[in-house]
C-alpha cells in the first residue's frame, strides 16, 4: 500500500498527461511495446487516465510513470514547457520518476516478475538508451531477459498468447542491439 501511494503521489495532473501525449512522438515506441492490445494510436491519451490508475496496482502505476517519463524525454525541443505544471523542471521530474520506480518497483523481484514488470524494465532501458547510457540499458535488458526466462515467455510460441511472443522478441532484439553498441563503445574507448 505504501509503494502504491508513493507512486500515485508522483502522477502529474490529467491536464499535463494529455498535453504530453499530444506533443510527444514517443507513443510510436510505446504502442509497439504495450501489452494491452485493445488500444490503437488514436486513443493514446486513454492509456494514461490518472483516474483509472487509482484502481491499479503498483506495477501498472510504475509502468505509466515510465511511459510518461519516456514521453517527456521525447518532447520536441520547441514544445512550450511552461504549459506543464511540472516543478522545478521537467528534467528533475523525469529523474524523480525513474529513480522512484527503480527503488520501489524495479528493485523488488516480486513486483517486477510479470508482463507489466517486464514492460517497466523495457521502458527503463529505453529511457537509458535515449539518455545515452547504453551500458546501463544493457544491464537492464539482461535483467529483463532473465525474468522473462523465469516466467517462461521464451518457450511460448503459441499464437493465442501474442503478447508474450512479442515481448520476448522485443527483449532479444534490444539485447542484440545493446550488445553491439556496448562492444563498439568499448572499442572506441580503447582507440581514443
Amino acid at each position: 500500500m505504501r509503494i502504491r501511494q508513493a507512486l500515485l503521489d508522483l502522477l502529474p495532473s490529467q491536464h499535463d498527461v494529455d498535453l504530453i501525449c499530444e506533443a510527444s512522438e514517443a507513443w510510436l515506441l510505446i504502442s509497439a511495446m504495450i501489452s494491452d492490445t485493445k488500444h490503437d494510436e488514436t486513443s493514446v491519451a486513454s492509456w494514461f487516465s490518472v483516474t483509472d490508475l487509482n484502481k491499479k496496482g503498483p506495477t501498472q502505476i510504475a509502468r505509466t510513470l515510465l511511459y510518461i517519463a519516456v514521453s517527456l524525454q521525447q518532447l520536441d525541443a520547441e514544445f512550450d514547457t511552461s504549459r506543464l505544471q511540472m516543478f522545478p523542471s521537467i528534467e528533475s521530474r523525469i529523474e524523480r520518476y525513474i529513480s522512484t520506480v527503480q527503488s520501489l518497483v524495479i528493485s523488488d523481484d516480486e513486483l517486477i516478475s510479470s508482463l507489466e514488470g517486464l514492460e517497466c524494465l523495457m521502458l527503463q532501458g529505453l529511457y537509458h538508451i535515449n539518455a545515452g547510457n547504453p551500458r546501463r540499458a544493457w544491464l537492464i535488458s539482461r535483467k529483463a531477459i532473465g525474468i522473462g526466462q523465469l516466467l517462461g515467455i521464451h518457450k511460448n510460441k503459441s499464437p493465442s498468447v501474442p503478447v508474450e511472443v512479442d515481448m520476448w522478441y522485443h527483449l532479444v532484439q534490444v539485447d542484440r542491439y545493446l550488445v553491439s553498441i556496448t562492444i563498439l563503445q568499448q572499442v572506441f574507448d580503447l582507440l581514443c
